[in-house]
């Protein structure tokens, strides 16, 4: 191939390769499941009753708690036997507000999924980072022994910036909080370096 050609074609195959890699749609999604289990005395109401805030903010997404989200956990305060956990022993819930807000500070995510038992109608809003409503799911009370239930908003694309979840002040409870992120940007920054390093090295060798 004459070499005139080559320079005419390769750049703008470079420059797409980069745009795929640094896009979100490049980067697999990744589901994430919080179940509340394993976290310090201080989150529990029975102890320090601190609200749990940041103590996931690590995870994909940086999921931040609030305004007042505190744990539950069986022969900790819950009544257990109407409102059990979805799986372990501890529960997230609000005994002083009536809703629970989840902020996603470091990626806007394209689904939550959360377990609820709740004495009251219950809701879930998803919010964009303009405040614009992207979606809503409504539950039912449903004390044990009803059927446990489930509040799922799903987006064409990730932009949930946070979500809230609506009910009475000490009469619902969540668990195995789910939603479904991308990995970081510094995961899509690394590939991004490799095409650079590639597109370096091809014109050092034209």
């Amino acid at each position: 191939m004459p070499k005139n050609i080559a320079l005419q074609r390769f750049p703008p195959l470079a420059l797409g390769l980069l745009g795929c890699l640094a896009s979100p749609a490049a980067l697999a999604a990744i589901v994430v499941t919080l179940d509340f289990e394993g976290l310090p005395d201080l989150y529990y109401a029975d102890a320090g009753a601190q609200n749990l805030g940041n103590a996931y903010a690590a995870r994909p997404g940086g999921p931040v708690f609030g305004p007042d989200a505190t744990l539950l956990g069986v022969g900790r305060w819950l009544n257990d036997t109407e409102y059990p956990p979805a799986s372990g022993e501890t529960v997230l819930y609000t005994g002083f507000e009536n809703f629970i807000r989840v902020d996603f500070t470091t990626a806007p995510v394209s689904m939550v999924n959360t377990y609820f038992r709740s004495g009251t109608d219950i809701f879930l809003f998803a919010f964009d980072a303009a405040d614009n409503l992207l979606g809503q799911a409504f539950g039912s009370p449903n004390t044990a022994p009803d059927p446990a239930g489930y509040l799922t908003v799903n987006t064409a694309g990730f932009d949930i910036r946070y979500v809230v979840i609506e009910g009475a002040p000490n009469f619902f409870v969540l668990d195995d909080f789910t939603y479904t992120a991308i990995p970081e940007p510094a995961a899509g920054a690394g590939a991004v370096g490799l095409a650079l390093a590639g597109l370096a090295w091809w014109r050092r060798r034209r």
